[in-house]
């Protein structure tokens, strides 16, 4: 093959393949904008939809604010727990039929299951239920059907309010915050905050350089396949 056909057939592959070579690199752009997420204001007591490696401010009802990355949630001990429920209780008068922690609680679900256990604490729709031996079972509310508080010493028991009426108990589960400059994990209360504002995240360059590895690959091996022709004679 003459030099200037066989110099136009280079050119014109090097070019299809400078055509295509923005492919993945572009939709490594879209995917990484698209996985990422807008700044958003929370103020459900749950916060559920934070996500580990958050960075976050948190706004307490003192009007302080806490900057820093949002870790998950750690279950608080349960003396200490039992300390801020006690102060939430105290503000209902001590009415009948409010669960407290340590109370010895009957619970009958739906499937037809009863058990006697100890009630250690709630969390959003969840009751969680204490052992013996120091451990805990996290029940969801839709699955009980009734709670019957037992008083032991008596032998007598009452039925307990539907937890809607324990409306303002603490949670037992508490936010955890590495707070920013330190490395120190901060724990926060659900009641003890107002709102907390979350950093709009953007993996667009991350997509962005994941696909240019990509398109860089896919050149090289083109490449390889053209120089392979020119050995071979299927360019000459």
């Amino acid at each position: 093959m003459k030099k200037p056909i066989r110099l136009l057939i280079q050119i014109s592959l090097a070019a299809t393949l400078m055509a295509h070579m923005s492919g993945c690199t572009l939709f490594g752009l879209g995917v990484g904008a698209i996985s990422g997420r807008k700044a958003a204001v929370l103020t459900d007591a749950s916060f559920d939809s934070l996500r580990t490696g958050d960075k976050v401010a948190v706004r307490l009802m003192d009007g302080s604010i806490q900057k820093g990355t949002y870790t998950g949630k750690n279950l608080e001990a349960l003396d200490s727990y039992a300390l801020r429920y006690a102060s939430w209780y105290e503000t209902l008068g001590h009415r009948e039929g409010i669960l407290q922690p340590g109370d010895t609680i009957s619970v009958s679900r739906y499937s037809g299951q009863s058990r006697t256990n100890t009630f250690v604490g709630l969390d959003e729709n969840v009751v969680y239920l204490g052992y013996d031996g120091g451990g805990h079972e996290p029940v969801q509310l839709e699955d009980i059907e009734s709670i019957t508080i037992v008083h032991t010493a008596s032998t007598s028991s009452t039925p307990c309010a539907s937890i809607p009426d324990h409306d303002g108990a603490p949670f037992r589960s508490r936010l955890q915050l590495v707070p920013s400059g330190q490395g120190s994990i901060v724990y926060f209360a659900p009641e003890e905050i107002a709102s907390i504002r979350v950093s709009a995240v953007s993996h667009a360059m991350t997509g962005m350089v994941v696909g240019l590895a990509i398109d860089l690959i896919i050149l090289g091996v083109a490449l390889q396949d053209l120089y392979s022709w020119e050995l071979t004679g299927v360019l000459q």
